[in-house]
């Protein structure tokens, strides 16, 4: 989504250009070394403007097309993670920010620099329906993974059932459909400006996104964040309440009975495993509202105000939507184990065998890549030592049996 008019740093520079202008001809016949002086500060000062802009974007940009590449390759590489229908659906929502970092954002970037626009009308209003298609996306993914969830911890005997391949290949694809319909659809039917006109047919140099039909900017907002919102809050909070309930059971299990037969551990561990993946997502919602919480409520009710007046802070509420397609990936490797170990032992199987992609491979994540040979090598110590006790007490047992004998 965009509602970018100016940034901030082509602000700045057109405003330091034409105060620069109109005063050539006072500081063409001076030598007066104040004003030389004042002119090399606002120099330097736009310079600075525009390398904070530049570098904390950036690293959004490049940050979000590699963190998601790494979620992507992970799952894909591994069996463990592959085989969870809840990282289908975390992969959708991988790819959705992957491809809004690789369409949207290097282009964003671009406009937040220069302010100019080169590409032409088809594809400007084809990069914003691309943004709202993308955002509505992360949006519905994120609601599927909490029906998700919300089935694994409330309805465990059924969540087989239930969630299943089919079922996921069907929410996945209604997801996608329903975006880019959302996307698509509005902005090239004019639903989005007050007279009903497609923006940017006229002047090829000009890309905006005018929300100026209050039905259309409370009908997105509404029914497509807030509502979305609402229900995946009251689906976590019932979540979590279910799920600290069971790891509750556990631990008093564990204080009462220090052995458990092997289903029950099992099962244990499961319930523990589904603890965590849910903590982990429930910190991906929330971090999902606070970043674009801003945004949605400025876009909700734009036509009510001149938001095209205040272009530094409708940037400062975009790129703080963008920068949720960063930390994504970041949220996963910190608080899920699973990932941790993918991530690691991709990485390491990477710097060892570079000329290898290692999505090529099929092998089973270890915890760490650097011990688990010195585990193997310390398992087989461990096992051989294990052997030749056995074998002396074997022996000993045996020379014991003999003159018990008398042989």
């Amino acid at each position: 989504m965009d509602l970018l008019t100016a940034s901030p740093a082509a602000a700045t520079i057109i405003i330091i250009n034409s105060s620069s202008s109109s005063s050539t001809g006072l500081l063409a016949h001076s030598s007066d070394p104040a004003a030389d002086l004042h002119k090399d500060s606002l120099t330097e000062r736009d310079l600075l403007r525009t390398i904070l802009t530049a570098l904390p974007t950036l690293i959004i940009v490049i940050g979000t097309i590699a963190g998601n590449v790494l979620v992507c390759v992970a799952i894909g590489w591994s069996r463990q993670l592959r085989k969870n229908i809840t990282n289908a659906f975390c992969a959708s929502l991988a790819i959705s920010d992957l491809l809004l970092g690789l369409f949207v954002l290097p282009i964003s970037f671009g406009r937040l620099m220069t302010d100019n626009w080169t590409l032409g009308t088809v594809l400007c209003n084809v990069y914003i329906s691309m943004d709202v298609f993308l955002s509505t996306a992360s949006i519905l993914n994120l609601f599927i993974v909490s029906i998700d969830r919300y089935y694994a911890i409330t309805r465990p005997l059924l969540y087989r059932t239930i969630i299943t391949k089919r079922t996921a290949t069907v929410m996945l694809t209604i997801v996608w459909l329903m975006s880019a319909v959302i996307g698509f659809l509005p902005i090239y039917l004019g639903w989005n400006t007050e007279d009903g006109r497609v923006q940017n047919v006229d002047n090829p140099l000009i890309c905006d996104f005018p929300v100026e039909n209050l039905f259309y900017s409370f009908t997105i907002g509404v029914g497509t964040f807030y509502i979305p919102l609402l229900i995946l809050y009251l689906m976590y909070t019932k979540i979590l309440t279910i799920s600290y309930g069971h790891v509750k059971a556990i631990r008093a299990q564990t204080t009462l009975h220090n052995q458990f037969d092997g289903e029950k551990q099992n099962s244990n561990k499961n319930i523990l495993l589904q603890h965590r993946a849910t903590l982990t997502l429930f910190i991906i919602v929330g971090a999902f509202s606070i970043c674009w919480l801003p945004y949605f409520t400025c876009f909700t009710i734009s036509p009510l105000t001149a938001m095209s007046d205040r272009p530094l802070m409708a940037n400062i509420f975009l790129w703080m939507g963008y920068f949720n397609s960063f930390i994504n990936p970041f949220v996963y490797g910190m608080t899920n184990r699973e990932y941790r170990s993918a991530f690691h032992q991709l990485l390491c199987s990477w710097r060892k065998h570079p000329e290898h992609f290692p999505v090529l491979q099929h092998r089973e994540p270890d915890y760490l890549c650097k011990s688990s040979s010195n585990n193997s090598n310390n398992n087989l110590k461990a096992t051989s030592r294990s052997t030749g006790l056995l074998l002396e007490k074997s022996a000993a047992s045996s020379a014991t049996n003999l003159n018990v004998n008398g042989i």
